[in-house]
């Protein structure tokens, strides 16, 4: 039988979940309105790195209390270096195809919206 604590965690992060692909999806497509193909499709890849960031800080925390089997040493070399891998990956599609830059930097944030989203909805619907 599951905590209440497990499933307050689970039920959380499913609401994370969902903020994440309404934030994804109306930041690009206000983006596409505002800067064109170059603007929804540079919020889009900026939105895929901030989730693709939050799924290994999941991951990472998951591991953390894990029991059993140790990790991979290159799985945490490429967690190490996962913000200059997206640094570069992001200077290449802006220098190199011309997408706009700042909506990358607006899709980089999708994940920190989807976070502050879940605080407001915890303090509305709070259970004492």
């Amino acid at each position: 039988m599951e905590t209440n604590e497990a499933i307050f965690f689970e039920k959380a992060y499913r609401r994370l979940n969902i903020f994440l692909w309404v934030f994804t999806g109306a930041g690009a497509a206000a983006a596409l309105a505002i800067g064109g193909w170059q603007g929804g499709l540079g919020f889009l890849i900026g939105a895929a790195f901030s989730i693709l960031n939050f799924r290994w800080l999941k991951q990472l925390v998951h591991g953390l209390g894990a029991k059993g089997a140790p990790r991979k040493a290159w799985r945490a070399v490429l967690f190490g270096m996962r913000y200059f891998l997206f640094g570069t990956a992001a200077y290449v599609i802006v220098k190199f195809f011309g997408i706009n830059a700042l909506s990358v930097l607006a899709g980089l944030l999708v994940a920190a919206a989807a976070v502050i989203a879940e605080i407001i909805f915890e303090l509305v619907y709070a259970r004492a």
